[in-house]
């Protein structure tokens, strides 16, 4: 008796359930109807990808900067070179002006390394050097915008190190 239940009850519901008189069925098709919620995270990016970002920009800067100035003493060059001890390259940018005078002070006559007139000039190079990218970021809105992007880069990267502290 209790399997005649059982049987009629499992046949009945799957009957009920295809009947779309029944209000329970359109209350499931209106659930279905309506568009599933999404819940969007945003992590914070990792400060490795922010120092790509970092160096992509300032290459674009460094590229950018070249082809406005007019001064090609003061166009950017960069080098990648290991130091003394390490077989690392680490990728230094500076003026054409400072890595010649770098290299004039290693020709010394006396066979020595004269770095005194390097470091003493290296002060002046960068005041020219700031005030020249100045002149023409405010002429040029490109530079401008790179420049800002940059910075808004380096903030990034310096909460992401407070925050990871």
């Amino acid at each position: 008796m209790i399997r005649l239940g059982y049987c009629i009850l499992l046949i009945a519901l799957p009957l009920q359930q295809a009947n779309p008189d029944t209000k329970e069925s359109s209350d499931s098709t209106a659930k279905e109807e309506a568009p599933i919620e999404e819940i969007q995270v945003f992590a914070a990016k990792p400060a490795s990808q922010i120092r790509r970002e970092i160096q992509k920009v300032d290459s674009k800067i460094y590229s950018m900067f070249n082809e406005l100035n007019d001064d090609d003493g003061f166009d950017i060059v960069c080098r990648r070179r290991a130091p003394i001890g390490s077989q690392i390259p680490i990728k230094s940018c500076k003026a054409r002006l400072y890595w010649q005078a770098l290299s004039e002070a290693t020709e010394d006559d006396d066979g020595g390394l004269d770095l005194r007139s390097v470091v003493s000039n290296k002060s002046d190079y960068a005041a020219e050097l700031r005030e020249k990218m100045f002149q023409l970021a405010t002429e040029n809105t490109a530079l401008m915008n790179v420049l800002v992007k940059r910075r808004e880069l380096v903030k990034q990267l310096e909460s992401s190190k407070l925050d990871s502290k």
